[in-house]
């Protein structure tokens, strides 16, 4: 008989029998199912949770700072390499 239900489920308190003989070498594969108790919070309707302030990236925005980065970054390497070169001439 089933004590505790999972959360949102319904308990059952139907008895499921099975039968364990001694020196048994076969394993019992056991399942049990439980119905999902229909809850109001599950039903979700057109109404947003959120207070819709929320901020949307331009189109390109997000490419164009990645972009700049990008070309900063091959920079630095450039200068840095050019400088060491001038170093050891």
């Amino acid at each position: 008989v089933e004590t505790q239900a999972p959360t949102g489920y319904e308990l059952d308190a139907t008895p499921v029998t099975f039968k364990i003989e001694k020196e048994q070498e076969v394993a019992i594969f056991l399942t049990k199912e439980n119905r999902k108790v229909a809850d109001s919070s599950d039903i979700r309707g057109n109404n947003p949770t959120s207070s819709g302030n929320k901020h949307l990236p331009k189109t390109g925005e997000t490419i164009i700072s990645q972009f700049i980065l990008s070309i900063l970054g091959v920079l630095l390497v450039f200068i840095s390499i050019k400088f060491r070169k001038k170093r050891n001439i």
